[in-house]
């Protein structure tokens, strides 16, 4: 099988956010266009990688995983982040983020900021793994590579006892769905508040460990 799975490492950063751009680019995601409404400067994808790089340097809990094409010459063509919260309370507060040119920053706060604050309610300080994001370049879906993502994520989890929790749009549902996660929340917004139409979902995710009750 040509694909393989790797730690992602700094220097994957800008063809990780490439990816990110790609992939919502291909959905047609309303909120994202309501976010980011441009224009978005040309450096945006360095932007972006730059950012999460500051993050992921103060954040100890951040494992980057990538899946790449042995036959494209090793080709990034899927990308993950998640954190792995071992000990209660190792949760961080929800950081004050500042949004670059081309955003809309009262949105981005509004999805964000939203998303933020019911991940505490619903996690609080309880030891969990997190799926932050993942990404598949739309070139390359179907192939099996968000799955890889998942299953070490998973494989983890088990073998440090541990829920795993996540995020998902109604787009990705289905696939976490097909590795056990289970709708525990979601969360509904009304886009016409920004001047879009109809109602985007997030939809909070979570899969016990399989001892748990």
């Amino acid at each position: 099988m040509p694909l393989r799975l790797f730690p992602a490492v700094d220097a994957d950063a800008t063809r990780a956010f490439e990816i990110e751009h790609l992939a919502y680019a291909n959905v047609g995601d309303p909120i994202s266009s309501l976010m980011f409404p441009g224009p978005m400067p040309a450096d945006a994808n360095d932007r972006r990688a730059e950012d999460v790089l500051n993050e992921k340097a103060k954040d100890p809990s951040t494992v980057w995983m990538k899946v790449v094409d042995d036959e494209l010459d090793g080709l990034m063509i899927a990308f993950a982040e998640w954190h792995v919260y071992s000990v209660p309370g190792a949760v961080p507060e929800p950081k004050i983020r500042s949004f670059g040119p081309g955003s809309n920053p009262e949105v981005c706060e509004w999805f964000l900021g939203t998303m933020d604050r019911r991940r505490t309610e619903l996690m609080g300080g309880k030891p969990h793994i997190f799926l932050k994001f993942l990404h598949t370049d739309p070139a390359h879906q179907k192939r099996g590579a968000g799955s890889m993502l998942i299953r070490w994520g998973l494989e983890k989890a088990e073998e440090m006892k541990l829920p795993a929790y996540l995020e998902a749009s109604k787009v990705g549902k289905p696939l976490y769905l097909k590795h056990g996660f289970k709708e525990i929340d979601r969360i509904e917004y009304d886009l016409s508040k920004f001047g879009g139409e109809g109602i985007d979902v997030v939809v909070n995710m979570l899969k016990p460990y399989s001892d748990e009750p």
